[in-house]
């Protein structure tokens, strides 16, 4: 295995064994559903859907870094919310991907 690998399975392993001991998410956790927002809402078609979703992402979690909160209840609440907004825009995208419609001009593959 790698170095860099090993490093990473120890940062998760580590990070996993903290929120079962200390029982709320910790900030790696919060930025790893922040990636995987982000990237999930990425995967619409619609290019309407997929700016909206990344903007109110970006604004929720910044707003959230803003508050710098220590209170471990809130961010273990904070952290739950996100999940379960995470499992709906899974949902969703999934759906918006069954039923795509033609893709606007600014979506088009093409980089100028």
């Amino acid at each position: 295995m790698s170095i860099v690998l090993q490093k990473n399975l120890k940062k998760h392993i580590t990070s996993n064994l903290k929120t079962i001991i200390f029982g709320f998410a910790t900030k790696y956790e919060i930025e790893s559903l922040l990636k995987e927002t982000l990237e999930e809402a990425k995967k619409f078609n619609n290019y309407n859907f997929k700016e909206y979703f990344t903007r109110r992402t970006n604004e929720v979690f910044d707003e959230f870094w803003k508050t710098n909160e220590k209170d471990e209840s809130k961010i273990q609440q904070f952290y739950d919310e996100r999940k379960q907004e995470l499992e709906v825009l899974k949902r969703q995208t999934k759906i918006d991907n069954l039923y795509s419609t033609k893709k606007f001009v600014i979506d088009s593959d093409e980089k100028k």
